[in-house]
């Protein structure tokens, strides 16, 4: 199964390392919230996880539709994977046999 990288925008309490939220970035925001961080070259997929000043995950924040953001918390754009889909079924799914279903 192919997989690609997308990010999320993840919030931690500093007080004790927990997740306190996660948003997703969308695929067409992806190149842009990239640019914002100022990806490395060495990273062109992003791969690793970036610390965020609390500026710059505010508007992160703003262009994915994720409001404002507690200035407590410490906050990450992190990799996340997500299978692709084709739009093509499955050899073995029924969806692709050119018989019509019994009824």
């Amino acid at each position: 199964m192919k997989m690609r990288i997308m990010h999320e925008l993840v919030g931690y309490d500093p007080k004790t390392d927990q997740e306190s939220f996660s948003f997703r970035v969308p695929e067409g925001r992806d190149e842009d919230v990239k640019r914002l961080v100022a990806i490395p070259a060495d990273d062109p997929d992003a791969v690793f996880s970036y610390e965020l000043e609390p500026a710059k995950a505010n508007d992160i924040a703003g262009l994915i539709g994720a409001g404002p953001l507690d200035p407590a918390l410490a906050y990450y754009l992190e990799p996340c994977s997500e299978p692709l889909h084709t739009a093509e079924p499955p050899p073995s799914s029924p969806l692709q046999s050119s018989e019509r279903p019994r009824t």
